[in-house]
């Protein structure tokens, strides 16, 4: 009597996924006996022996299996992309009051590709805009300071993680 066992078929999962800079993500083949993880630049170097591989930057990587029965398969290569997160510091509050503090609207990103900002006062209409994370607002409309109040702000970001979303908000203008 011959026992014909299936041969192990090793497919990581994920197999191509995007992870953000500082997380990690876990790769998964099944139940095997034995495994040795590899990195598609450090073929000789094993990253792993365990079950699953914690991955927290870029690459390829495959993984040699052996099951129960000492049968053996290599997977195709697992991708994993670590982009920068994009991130947007928008402040509630600033005073143009000439006092050399907090004198401009000021706007900080990170990883930020594309940037437009649109201020409008309580009309509708627009009083600020610019392409360039880099120009802060002053406070002035028409060359003249704008009365102390709310004003609404639109803010559009494409980060280089290929993704764009919009902020909108309220910026307070005190005196």
């Amino acid at each position: 009597e011959v026992i014909v066992n299936p041969l192990p078929v090793s497919e990581i999962t994920p197999n191509d996924v995007t992870i953000y800079v500082g997380e990690e993500i876990e790769l998964y083949t099944g139940e095997y006996t034995y495994y040795e993880w590899y990195n598609e630049n450090e073929n000789e170097t094993i990253l792993s022996d365990e079950q699953i591989l914690t991955v927290t930057d870029s690459g390829r990587f495959y993984v040699f299996v052996k099951d129960e029965y000492g049968c053996t398969d290599t997977s195709e290569f697992a991708i994993v992309r670590a982009l920068p997160l994009t991130q947007l510091f928008v402040p509630t509050v600033f005073t143009p009051n000439s006092d050399m503090h907090n004198e401009y609207f000021v706007i900080k990103g990170l990883h930020i590709v594309d940037f437009n900002i649109q201020i409008f006062e309580r009309w509708g209409e627009l009083i600020f805009e610019s392409n360039s994370i880099y120009k802060s607002w002053d406070g002035f409309f028409e060359k003249r300071p704008v009365p102390e109040g709310s004003y609404f702000y639109q803010i559009e970001v494409l980060g280089k993680d290929k993704k764009s979303f919009t902020k909108a908000g309220m910026i307070q203008v005190i005196y």
